[in-house]
């Protein structure tokens, strides 16, 4: 039971930090480096986790990992619902774009369109991101009920990078902006050098499913064309919204 329970928690640790060398996943899980690599090579073989072929080796998981989430009933629908507005985005803006749904207090990426740029982000599927940080967050944090935001606030408000919304105050009043406008934007809170949009998916009950975001490098954001991304993925979100059952 031991050694299962040691294998689950090294594949949880490489979702959320990979490509991730053994050393630094000792140190994650805290665990004797010789154990982190026998998990790593029985999870390899399960088709779960694999390795960087040049030095320094660093891991990853496999799209099986995300093969086996992504059936969930809620994310599929979801996510067949979502992906002709998300490759229209993506055709029409040409940054990569993020489907997010709420897992407790994080919010989760279920799909991702890459841009074609070649200067582009990347944020792998299955990555927990946090509610108060991008704009995928935000958005669906917005348009939560009273109690999950102060659960969100009570769990603590991360500092991520200078940009961040740590102030419980500030992030209220950025709440609030976000309910009126319909859209969240994301001015480098959670990664320093990536800003997005982002918009929530609300269900017939108006409390939202997911959300629908852009992510860019820094500096090809421009306010100016905030009313281009954010009209496109409102009427995207949408879309979607009036597509599930």
């Amino acid at each position: 039971m031991r050694s299962v329970l040691n294998a689950v928690t090294v594949l949880e640790a490489v979702a959320e930090h990979q490509p991730v060398g053994v050393s630094e996943l000792a140190r994650l899980v805290e665990l004797p480096k010789t154990t982190v690599q026998r998990c790593l090579e029985t999870l390899e073989k399960a088709g779960w986790t694999r390795h960087s072929s040049d030095p320094p080796v660093r891991w990853s998981i496999t799209a099986r990992v995300w093969a086996v989430a992504g059936s969930t009933s809620e994310y599929a629908t979801l996510r067949e619902a979502a992906l002709p507005a998300l490759h229209r985005i993506r055709d029409t803006l040409d940054e990569t774009v993020h489907l997010t749904a709420l897992d407790g207090l994080d919010a989760i990426i279920i799909e991702r369109v890459d841009s074609r740029q070649m200067v582009r982000t990347y944020t792998a599927l299955g990555t927990a991101t946090p509610l108060h940080g991008p704009a995928a967050g935000k958005a669906i944090l917005a348009h939560l009920p009273d109690v999950h935001v102060a659960a969100t606030i009570e769990a603590g408000l991360a500092r991520f990078t200078d940009a961040t919304l740590s102030d419980v105050d500030a992030l209220e009043e950025e709440l609030r902006r976000i309910r009126e406008q319909g859209y969240a934007v994301n001015r480098g809170e959670w990664r320093r050098d990536i800003f997005g949009v982002g918009v929530p998916i609300l269900g017939s009950d108006d409390r939202p499913v997911g959300s629908i975001s852009i992510s860019m490098p820094a500096f090809r954001f421009r306010d100016e064309d905030l009313p281009r991304y954010s009209g496109l993925l409102m009427e995207s979100a949408q879309e979607v919204a009036k597509s599930l059952p």
